[in-house]
């Protein structure tokens, strides 16, 4: 799931998981630290529950030996019965302690340890009456060695061995080693020791062996007393010397006087002395003494145990407290933050939804000095200025509307002349067309024109033959009057021809209809000579000089009618040709101003719907 669409209180929740996780990492380590010591010094603590038992069998076992020495080497007799007893209760507290405490709490060979000693114990208890006193002294060398390995053991696995405190780390040293050292060798001092005074003489190996064992015994002694020492020196509770030191004491008076015993009545003397009744009662007296103070250091090792226990669940306690009401406390002030922020967030939300919705009076009220109040000021502002701009948007679109109007009435006014001068080029492009036809027949009566104007040239040439005919032929003026008759018939009818010919070109052929008149006015004056012929006979050869200089006008003047009439043609044919490219012009020009009307309504209809969107 993409974060972008997650809400700002889930984010602002998976930010607040992301701060607390490291502190509740945090917390769990710190407990898992505390935890851990609490687990090490409980342990501590169930290691000391097996040394109870295990004290009481490093207290009988190595007495057993001794009986059975007195016994089967002194000859004195004993019971064993009792500390047979002693052991197997210490056995059933032992095997119950290893129910409670073995595999369940990390003492996974404990069992199989307890039971092997057991099983060497059961062999001796079983055997000592038939075994011989080397056999007897063998076994229960082996049965201690095998009990206190069982006790190291078990200070390994307690963590014991491992303690970190001096006080109860010195302790440890007491119970688990310097004790139980001391009172093997102890043991194994009274037993050579009463062997000595029962036969009153010493050899050199004996005396030597008597002398290791003191040597032992006194350096047992010896770190006891400094390993206590060392643990009151270090220790905060102040009860511990007052508790430990009595016995600690009594213990060191009662083995100085077990050594100042064998001292003085072997070690340090040429005959031996003393009675195997009395060792026996100093000796009872230190391992009495040496048991109690045992006893003691493992009570108050106990006690620093569960005191530093009990301090690390105090700081256990103390730290998910403290660090439980810090998570509450971040919570808390880290939850009102988040509501803040997303209270913030949603009036902006909501403030902007109206706006969206056209309340342009819609404003945020946040008065914090954070950014959110920075952001509310900036979206107060920011709603303001829409709204200025809006109002002026308002006015400029009135003014737009007034302008678009006027624009829409001038491109109204536009479209009509428009429309006019497309009427008016509709006008122009027909009149245009009629010149064109008009041109064309111009051109045709201007053609007829100059084939009249050829044949009048051709008669006048024809009258000129004639004039000068009758000029040679004054004899037959008969007959010259007849063909003048008709000359001045034909003449006649030429010059009414020629004068409708004239006017059909108009301006072009008035100089030809004044030809034409003068032909008119000769066929006229030639019909009269001919009434007159008899008359003006004399005046023939006048008259024919006069016609023939005439008829050298007329050919002139048809010469002239002809260049006109061909110049005119010309005329006319560039005329039309101007004609038909202005019909064109005018034609395109009609097509343009169709073309410009009807963008011209489009444009008006534009405007008018822009106005109506408006």
């Amino acid at each position: 799931m993409s974060l972008l669409r997650i809400n700002i209180s889930a984010k602002m929740a998976l930010v607040g998981a992301a701060i607390l996780f490291p502190i509740i990492t945090l917390l769990f380590l710190l407990v898992s630290e505390k935890n851990i010591a609490i687990n090490f010094g409980t342990k501590e603590y169930y290691g000391d529950a097996y040394l109870v038992p295990l004290k009481k069998m490093l207290d009988s076992m190595p007495e057993h030996k001794v009986v059975d020495n007195r016994r089967k080497s002194l000859k004195l007799g004993g019971d064993l019965a009792p500390l047979q007893a002693a052991v197997n209760s210490a056995f059933e507290e032992l095997e119950a302690v290893d129910a409670k405490y073995g595999k369940d709490k990390g003492f996974l060979e404990s069992t199989k340890r307890i039971a092997d000693l057991k099983s060497a114990w059961a062999g001796i208890q079983q055997g000592v009456g038939s075994m011989s006193h080397a056999q007897s002294m063998k076994v229960h060398d082996d049965l201690i060695a095998n009990l206190r390995s069982v006790i190291t053991y078990i200070g390994d696995y307690s963590n014991l061995i491992l303690d970190p405190d001096l006080d109860s780390y010195y302790l440890m040293d007491v119970t688990l080693l310097k004790v139980p050292s001391m009172v093997d060798n102890m043991y194994k001092l009274q037993v050579l020791a009463e062997d000595i005074i029962q036969k009153k003489a010493a050899s050199a190996q004996e005396k030597t062996d008597l002398t290791v064992l003191s040597g032992l015994v006194a350096t047992d002694l010896a770190a006891l007393r400094s390993d206590h020492d060392v643990s009151y020196k270090n220790t905060t509770d102040k009860d511990l010397k007052n508790e430990l030191e009595p016995n600690v004491v009594a213990s060191q008076n009662a083995v100085n006087a077990m050594l100042n015993y064998v001292d003085r009545n072997i070690l340090k003397t040429a005959n031996v002395g003393g009675s195997v009744g009395q060792f026996a009662a100093v000796s009872k007296a230190a391992v009495q003494k040496t048991m109690a103070m045992y006893d003691t250091s493992i009570k108050g090792e106990d006690r620093l145990l569960l005191t530093r226990v009990g301090r690390f669940k105090d700081n256990r306690t103390f730290t998910i407290t403290w660090v439980s009401l810090l998570t509450l406390l971040i919570l808390a002030i880290g939850g009102w933050i988040i509501y803040q922020i997303v209270q913030g967030i949603t009036k902006l939300k909501v403030a902007a939804e109206e706006v969206t919705n056209g309340n342009l009076g819609a404003e945020v009220n946040i008065t914090s000095q954070d950014e959110l109040g920075n952001l509310s000021q900036s979206f107060n502002e920011m709603v303001s200025n829409i709204r200025q701009f809006t109002i002026k948007a308002e006015e400029d679109k009135l003014s737009l509307q007034k302008l678009v109007e006027e624009i829409s009435e001038e491109v109204s006014n536009i479209k009509s002349d428009g429309e006019i001068v497309t009427d008016n080029a509709k006008i122009v492009s027909e009149m245009a067309t009629t010149s064109a036809e008009f041109s064309g027949e111009g051109e045709r009566a201007v053609s007829d024109s100059i084939e009249g104007v050829e044949r009048i040239k051709r008669q006048i040439e024809d009258v000129a033959e004639k004039i000068l005919e009758l000029s040679s032929q004054t004899q037959a003026i008969g007959n010259i009057i007849s063909t003048v008759d008709d000359i001045a018939k034909q003449s006649k009818f030429l010059a009414f021809n020629a004068s409708i010919e004239a006017s059909k070109v108009g301006e072009y052929g008035k100089g030809f209809a004044i030809v034409a008149n003068e032909i008119k006015n000769l066929s006229e004056e030639s019909k009269e000579a001919t009434k007159k012929i008899s008359e003006i006979l004399n005046e023939i050869q006048g008259l024919t000089n006069t016609s023939v200089m005439l008829a050298e006008d007329a050919t002139k003047l048809a010469d002239a009618g002809y260049q006109l009439s061909s110049t005119a043609g010309q005329t006319i044919n560039k005329l039309t040709l101007s004609i038909q490219n202005s019909s064109e012009a005018a034609f395109q020009i009609t097509s343009s101003a169709l073309e410009q009307q009807t963008r011209l309504e489009m444009l008006v209809n534009t405007l008018q719907t822009a106005v109506e969107t408006r």
